[in-house]
């Protein structure tokens, strides 16, 4: 396991000298492709995105963007599994060769990338069906971010594509697609690479 240097593993509930104790803990992850970590957070991400009307239809949703990235997880050390994560890259330690996961969904003007860095991409975020009654859950993943930010505080853009599920009534879907294009007119620089598709 290589953990990201700057964010360890931190717990949620009471503190103490010894630091954190509760149920829940977070930590930040970069891994290769074997790693096991990295191999479970693909095969919950392709299972929670399934339960969505999602999913890549493989056993495990990873991409090459996986191995260069950083994952902030959660996870259980109750029930001793992953309970959900986020992807996240910040922009400025990439290899510009390699560009971002977001890149391969829209078209970027330079001028708008140049702006994104130093910046963090964030994405590819799931919380497991069974932890996803509970608030806390995305709150914990939340947490790790900010925690991220404060102690590199030169991310203060984040940025991100969002999946919109086949499952929102039409009219939701619409609403959402409007409000990307008014975003879009009003700023520039933006332009996706298909429209009305899905993942």
């Amino acid at each position: 396991m290589q953990e990201h240097p700057g964010l360890t593993l931190s717990e949620r509930g009471r503190k103490t000298s010894a630091g954190w104790v509760g149920r829940e803990i977070w930590g930040l992850w970069r891994g290769t492709a074997d790693s096991e970590m990295l191999l479970e957070i693909g095969r919950q991400r392709e299972i929670a995105f399934r339960q969505c009307g999602e999913g890549s239809g493989l056993p495990l949703d990873l991409d090459p963007f996986d191995q260069q990235y950083l994952h902030l997880f959660s996870w259980s050390r109750a029930d001793k599994e992953l309970i959900g994560a986020y992807r996240l890259a910040p922009t400025d330690k990439l290899k510009a060769r390699d560009g971002l996961y977001v890149q391969t969904l829209f078209k970027i003007h330079p001028r708008l990338m140049d702006q994104l860095r130093p910046g963090l991409e964030m994405g590819r975020s799931f919380v497991r069906a069974k932890y996803q009654r509970s608030p806390a859950a995305l709150a914990l993943l939340w947490k790790g971010i900010a925690r991220f930010v404060s102690l590199h505080p030169q991310y203060s853009l984040l940025f991100g594509p969002v999946s919109i599920s086949k499952e929102y009534e039409a009219a939701s879907q619409q609403m959402i697609v409007h409000s990307g294009a008014h975003c879009h007119e009003q700023g520039g620089g933006v332009k996706p690479f298909r429209r009305g598709t899905s993942r």
